[in-house]
């Protein structure tokens, strides 16, 4: 097909399809392209939009103007497992975004792609020393309760996904392929920065989802470089009296009957280790304060207490 360009033609049929475009945290593009490396994925394509991207900027070389490359969306894939890794270096709107769209959706239906998982950011307010929780959001129930239900990620209840993270599942929906985009939470104050413990969440999620292994070695270390950076910020922060980072609740607050159910079973599984052990009782609270469920155990939590005298 016109724009698409194959390197190599490899023999895979593979069922899911990972793809990002930057955004906030560098979140996404930084969990995609650490999978591509890791799993040393072979580039077998390129999109060429070079006809509908117009660039809004010139580059400047000693004093001389000239209209930059239109970068190419690139694909990579692997065979074990068998997964396609689609990387585009640069956001697309207008024509340009629908064209990469039709075409990246035209390889994945040439190999037989039956799900498509894209990242992204999801700002709220918390300390970089908080867990970076990964919420679902797809473009059908059933996609949607894959995710929930069977993967136990926390859905999105509103809100936006900017840029062509958000928007390929509404293509995606067009061609009857399965989308989600999976949104990793991150401080309100540092979208600007990369999150490389973000990106961790979302590759992280991954695994438990397809058994995919990932050294995350590297990846740690950039955690603790950043964090360091985040620490300071923080100390700023709150020097200049601006502590919403600080305060701890979760970025939904969600009934029992919204949560998926292994979150629900993690929290049965403290109970009863909390009736044995007493020291187990500090990680069940900070469960249920994590997603807004104290007032809903608070009378069988303090019976902990009471069972105990």
């Amino acid at each position: 097909m016109k724009n698409i360009k194959y390197y190599s033609a490899p023999d895979i049929k593979a069922p899911l399809m990972v793809a990002c475009w930057p955004g906030m945290g560098n979140v996404g593009m930084g969990a995609f392209d650490y999978l591509r490396l890791k799993l040393k994925a072979r580039l077998f394509a390129e999109i060429d939009i070079s006809d509908y991207a117009k660039p809004d900027t010139v580059v400047v070389r000693k004093g001389i103007t000239s209209l930059p490359k239109i970068p190419n969306l690139s694909l990579y894939y692997t065979d074990n497992p068998p997964l396609i890794i689609s990387l585009g270096s640069e956001q697309y709107y207008g024509q340009a975004g629908a064209v990469v769209m039709d075409r990246l959706l035209c390889v994945a239906e040439k190999f037989n792609v039956k799900r498509i998982i894209t990242g992204a950011a999801f700002p709220t307010n918390a300390a970089h020393q908080d867990e970076s929780v990964v919420y679902a959001a797809a473009n059908t129930k059933d996609a949607l309760g894959w995710l929930n239900k069977d993967n136990g990620l926390p859905i999105m209840p509103e809100g936006q996904i900017s840029g062509l993270n958000g928007l390929l599942l509404e293509a995606a929906r067009r061609k009857g392929i399965a989308a989600a985009c999976l949104l990793a939470t991150l401080p309100l104050y540092a979208i600007g920065l990369p999150n490389p413990k973000a990106s961790k969440a979302i590759i992280e999620t991954l695994q438990n989802m397809t058994g995919i292994e990932i050294d995350m070695t590297d990846l740690d270390l950039s955690i603790q470089e950043i964090n360091k950076m985040l620490e300071n910020v923080e100390e700023q922060l709150t020097k200049l009296g601006i502590d919403e980072h600080r305060k701890e609740y979760p970025p939904f607050k969600a009934g029992k009957e919204e949560l998926p159910k292994k979150v629900l079973d993690n929290i049965e599984k403290l109970f009863e280790e909390a009736k044995r052990d007493k020291r187990v009782v500090h990680k069940l609270k900070e469960e249920l304060d994590r997603w807004d469920l104290f007032k809903a155990y608070e009378d069988r939590f303090l019976d902990l207490f009471r069972e105990s005298h």
